[in-house]
């Protein structure tokens, strides 16, 4: 069976960043991957939380933090690592993004603060 990870980071204003993967049952098309980048805001960035993603940023925000986190790619692997586990199918997870369709709501993110 093949798994897509999905591959994102968190960069502050200093440029310090975090990289993340999650692992997800199935395989994407290049239509797929063009659709799921038009969900996100300039084709990037996204809120973590509002998808059920994990977030990578320290819990609250300093000068030079944000909520949004980048998006970097997909990749396709024939077998899950020891150790790694699932986060969903393919579908499940773009249809996430696409309840969200560019709605993104910093406020939905743990780290919100206002200052």
């Amino acid at each position: 069976m093949l798994h897509t990870v999905f591959s994102y980071l968190y960069r502050d204003a200093a440029n310090y960043k975090v990289h993340g993967r999650l692992w997800l049952e199935g395989a994407l098309s290049a239509g797929d991957k063009a659709r799921f980048q038009a969900l996100l805001e300039d084709e990037e960035f996204f809120i973590p939380e509002q998808v059920g993603v994990p977030a990578l940023q320290a819990e609250r925000l300093g000068a030079d933090d944000h909520v949004w986190h980048e998006f970097v790619g997909f990749e396709q692997q024939a077998a899950l690592p020891h150790g790694e586990t699932l986060h969903g199918s393919c579908r499940e997870f773009i249809g996430r993004f696409d309840a969200v369709a560019n709605m993104w709501r910093i406020e939905t993110s743990a780290a919100y603060c206002t200052y």
